[in-house]
């Protein structure tokens, strides 16, 4: 399985902006930037934190290549 987090200002499923893959249970932490998406390397609580214009999108590839796309809203 495969999971990359994009950017939902790009379209649904997101588009060139895309971090990862990460294997299931690798913590990231993501925040906003209204200006641009980026990337920073992460800390010993997560692997990376992810900024996104949008709202951050999940996209989960299983080992069948079957591709679910997920946007994350915050609490």
């Amino acid at each position: 399985m495969l999971i990359y987090v994009k950017d939902s200002a790009q379209g649904f499923c997101g588009g060139t902006f895309s971090v990862g893959p990460y294997a299931p249970g690798t913590r990231v932490k993501l925040t906003h930037n209204k200006f641009r998406a980026s990337v920073k390397k992460g800390s010993d609580e997560a692997a990376a934190t992810i900024s996104t214009v949008g709202a951050p999108v999940l996209v989960v590839t299983d080992s069948s290549g079957n591709t679910v796309c997920t946007t994350v809203v915050p609490e």
